[in-house]
């Protein structure tokens, strides 16, 4: 009897035993299962820099093609006026060292970086808004420009890093692909409603007629200009509140294993001395996989700012005999690049699945930057056959070819990067976007005052040309995905071999 009591106490020990094993191992399956989570708010965040986006993507373009009302209005130059074009990408320049140092000591992350960058435009559009009420006060509407050009170095860094922190891998070419069509969209706000609502300056022989109808045109521009930007300022103000109160830097839990990983071996631990910010660059600029794309995605993303700021002035030049099509050569630009704008936006749509699909970056951006070079030279025979239709035809063309290479890049560099800091990163490449949008935009002017429109369509298709090779030379890894599917490989044996040992 003694013997028997002593077996059933074995046999209950074991029993429990293996009950607790069990039980330990579905923790750890629950355990495993909320290391990543996907949150609804992303969606929510999506919205909020999707806006953003677009209101930025209204000021980059809103200029360019009505310089001449902006030059009557202000009494400036055309090269004058083309600053409020290029002054929105100045601050990336100014502000990149400064910024990346803090990004990489963790000193200023995603929800310091969106509340910042808010509050910063909101400034700067109402100093655009004021600006509307004296023709003297052009200076502090380039002010408002340069302002706005400091918070677009930080809200340029978006896509990807919302994108890497927010969505898992099969999502975040879409997430990219989002904020990329809001600033299409707002282009295409940007192009039309000045070009058709501000009304044009006009011109009499009688001096005194010609001053009070000077007057009246003015008179009007003025409250409609300032009317357009005091709006943007009450929706950035409700965006301030927005993001202050409920934005966070991350999400509780991370959306991929990648990104798990990456917080469990996370290199930017803390503030950073300047040899080891050094080193950090050193070992980013050594990329070589990091340099060709950053130059190549300036090149691809900006070799249109020639049209952004000139198209009105080459379309004068081009159709110089068609008094029609001349004296509505801003309208007609304004409709051309809204094309482009129109048909990039779809571009970013179909370009985002296509990368979240395949994932072969370095494909799709070769494709894309080949197409468009070729698209670019369709320009070339419609300024040369003076074929208003071409320039519509070929102008989307190049919006909806370029997208899927920029959209392939943006998440190439993080892919290439990782795992060091999206933020980091991202910040540099805009650097790159920004140089290439001031070279643009002066060489294009310098090349159309020295020789005229041809030779800049010229210099456009060169330069995408030059972008295409250079898309060849990259040889990429893929360094996230392959993380990521490392880890699920991983997981995956563990399970089986888990699953064989519970059989056995």
């Amino acid at each position: 009897m003694p013997a028997l009591v002593t077996k059933v106490k074995k046999i209950k020990q074991i029993c429990g035993s293996e009950m607790e094993g069990q039980i330990q191992s579905d923790d750890e399956q629950k355990s495993d299962k909320t290391k990543t989570k996907l949150y609804r708010r992303r969606c929510f965040f999506l919205l909020i820099i999707s806006t953003m986006g677009t209101i930025g993507g209204f000021n980059s373009v809103a200029f360019g093609q009505v310089s001449n009302i902006f030059a009557e209005l202000f009494r400036v130059s055309y090269a004058q006026v083309d600053w409020l074009t290029l002054g929105e990408i100045v601050g990336s320049v100014v502000v990149t060292a400064p910024l990346s140092w803090m990004m990489a000591s963790k000193l200023l992350r995603l929800r310091m970086l969106l509340v910042g960058a808010c509050f910063i435009t909101t400034v700067a559009y109402s100093c655009l808004a004021i600006s509307a009420v004296s023709r003297s006060l052009f200076p502090l509407m380039v002010s408002g420009q340069l302002l706005s050009s400091i918070a677009s170095a930080g809200m340029s860094a978006t896509p990807i890093i919302f994108a890497a922190l927010w969505f898992p891998e099969n999502q975040v070419g879409t997430a990219i692909g989002v904020i990329v069509m809001s600033a299409h969209l707002g282009s295409i706000l940007g192009l039309t409603i000045p070009t058709n609502v501000l009304a044009q300056p006009t011109r009499q022989e009688n001096k005194t007629f010609a001053n009070e109808t000077n007057h009246s045109w003015v008179a009007e521009d003025q409250v409609k200009f300032g009317a357009i930007f005091a709006t943007m300022v009450l929706i950035l103000l409700i965006y301030d509140i927005l993001l202050f109160i409920f934005c966070t830097d991350r999400p509780p839990t991370p959306p991929t294993k990648a990104q798990e990983l990456k917080l469990e071996s996370d290199q930017f631990s803390g503030f950073l001395s300047l040899k080891a910010y050094i080193d950090l660059l050193k070992a980013l600029f050594k990329n070589k996989n990091y340099i060709l794309s950053s130059v190549a995605f300036g090149i691809l993303n900006q070799a249109n700012m020639v049209e952004i700021t000139m198209l009105s002035q080459i379309l004068r030049h081009d159709f110089e005999a068609n008094v029609n099509i001349r004296q509505h050569a801003d309208v007609l630009g304004g409709y051309i690049m809204t094309v482009l704008s129109a048909s990039s936006l779809i571009g970013s749509a179909v370009g985002a699945k296509i990368v979240d699909r395949y994932k072969r970056y370095n494909v799709i951006t070769i494709l894309s930057v080949l197409f468009t070079f070729v698209s670019s030279v369709g320009l070339l025979f419609a300024f040369f056959f003076k074929s208003l239709p071409l320039w519509f035809v070929f102008s989307a063309l190049y919006g909806f070819l370029r997208q899927p290479g920029v959209i392939a890049i943006f998440d190439l560099v993080a892919q290439e990067t990782y795992p060091m800091d999206e933020m980091f990163v991202t910040i540099w490449l805009n650097l790159f976007v920004a140089l290439m949008s001031i070279f643009f935009g002066e060489m294009g002017r310098v090349i159309f005052n020295a020789v005229g429109s041809f030779p800049v369509l010229i210099f456009q298709s060169s330069c995408l040309l030059v972008g295409a090779l250079l898309s060849c030379f990259m040889k990429l890894q893929n360094k996230r995905l392959n993380a990521e599917t490392s880890s699920a490989l991983s997981q995956t044996q563990v399970d089986e071999r888990t699953a064989l040992m519970t059989d056995e």
